[in-house]
């Protein structure tokens, strides 16, 4: 009778066991691209931001406001914000192994990322020579795992160097922005104070 109750004592355990990680390895293979890059309206991220150039700080609300319809895609709608107003609006899609931000800055072509972050990986956002974007190192910021990503751009009267920690499922933790141009130069860095996520 003893060998039985732990025989069927051991069975119950193993079979508890193997359901929490069938569960945990379903939630993780369910993890659709969009929780990994977050893009889902009602999520915001706060940054302290410092201007080199005009040797200024704020802070910088960045809001997933709505969806819209555009150039065929479902774009989410981005607004860049400060304590008194909008700044600046960009559009954000994601697929299921790329991320596409459109921006108002007309210099430079859309943004794109390569999900999932993969180490020493290299891709060119617009097809254009002197535009890459590596992925260098895995570097932990405030106890958070990120990709450090690099972007440059080289053109006539027109450069940007700009540098991202990525962290997967959390989205842009650090950034440092170094654009030159005869419209609107910019030197930034970026630290992320508070985020929420949907």
């Amino acid at each position: 009778m003893k060998k039985q109750f732990w025989i069927i004592l051991l069975f119950f355990t193993g079979f508890a066991m193997t359901s929490c990680n069938r569960d945990f390895l379903t939630n993780e293979a369910g993890n659709s691209q969009n929780e990994y890059f977050p893009n889902n309206p009602g999520t915001y991220w706060k940054y302290y931001r410092f201007d080199s150039i005009s040797h200024s700080s704020d802070i910088l609300c960045i809001r997933i406001k709505s969806t819209v319809l555009k150039n065929g895609k479902m774009f989410k709608v981005w607004t860049y914000e400060n304590s008194s107003m909008v700044l600046d609006t960009s559009y954000v899609y994601t697929s299921q192994d790329s991320v596409i931000v459109m921006d108002s800055n007309i210099l430079f072509s859309p943004k794109v990322l390569l999900l999932p972050y993969t180490l020493k990986s290299k891709w060119n956002s617009s097809g254009m020579t002197g535009d890459t974007t590596l992925v260098v190192k895995k570097e932990k910021i405030d106890n958070i795992e990120t990709y450090l990503t690099q972007r440059r751009i080289f053109g006539i009267d027109i450069s940007l160097k700009d540098e991202e920690w990525l962290a997967p499922y959390v989205g842009l933790v650090k950034e440092n922005i170094k654009e030159f141009n005869l419209v609107r130069p910019r030197n930034e860095s970026w630290i992320l104070l508070e985020y929420s996520i949907k």
